[in-house]
């Protein structure tokens, strides 16, 4: 992604992107009017959202993995994983897109094969 294209996500989101994309840029750089401060919180969020989405793609290739799971029950299991990583979503890391946590959970996921 190019500097432009970041400049068109949220600060959080764009920071993420880097992260996870390994993208060759620096948060300051797209947004220069961030301060020191700001730019040290805005990597703080990203640490944390980041530990998180890679503990919710290793619970995902747990759930792949298990050999005691018959389809249907596979299923459920995922569907029950979805839904409560949905609600972890919304109440704690809404200031993040849906993007993102996909990103970071297919990060999480690559990590864990």
């Amino acid at each position: 992604m190019t500097p432009e294209e970041l400049r068109e996500l949220t600060v959080l989101d764009a920071a993420f992107t880097i992260r996870v994309r390994r993208v060759p840029a620096r948060i300051e750089e797209v947004f220069p009017s961030l301060t020191v401060e700001k730019v040290a919180q805005v990597w703080k969020r990203v640490n944390q959202f980041e530990s998180v989405t890679f503990g919710w793609g290793a619970e995902f290739m747990d759930l792949v993995y298990r050999r005691d799971l018959d389809d249907e029950s596979r299923e459920r299991a995922f569907t029950q994983l979805e839904e409560r990583h949905d609600r972890e979503y919304e109440e704690r890391w809404s200031d993040f897109s849906r993007s993102s946590r996909s990103a970071g959970e297919g990060r999480g996921q690559i990590a864990n094969r």
